[in-house]
């Protein structure tokens, strides 16, 4: 009779913005992550260019904050059809890359919008 303990392997967990040391918030988030396994950072330039490559290793879990920022301009504060695709790249990458897939929704809408893009930037971070 086999009476070996199976052994399960640490969760692997990617985190993004994960160069910003600078926020305490996303510091202590990447403390607590850490204790549930191993924390991994998370660059979509360089994972979308390891899908065109045919790397399709996957972690368990990703934690996301902040990109509904990419649907605006920075200088109009308007909605932007380049953020819209850019920010519906990431989320095809993000899909491929990790198993489960966690949105941290801190606004409402993005801080910098203008006040005629919030009604439509609010409903569409909602959806």
């Amino acid at each position: 009779m086999n009476t070996a303990t199976p052994t399960i392997a640490p969760l692997s967990i990617a985190y993004f913005p994960s160069d910003d040391s600078s926020n305490a918030y996303t510091q202590s988030m990447r403390d607590i992550l850490a204790t549930l396994g191993s924390l991994q950072r998370f660059e979509f330039r360089s994972r979308l260019l390891g899908l065109l490559k045919g790397d399709f290793r996957r972690v368990d879990a990703i934690v996301v904050n902040w990109i509904d920022n990419d649907l605006i301009n920075n200088r109009s504060g308007r909605l932007s059809l380049w953020g819209m695709s850019k920010l519906m790249l990431k989320t095809l990458v993000i899909r491929t890359c990790a198993r489960r897939r966690i949105f941290v929704r801190h606004n409402l809408y993005p801080h910098a919008a203008s006040v005629r893009s919030a009604s439509l930037l609010r409903r569409l971070v909602a959806a």
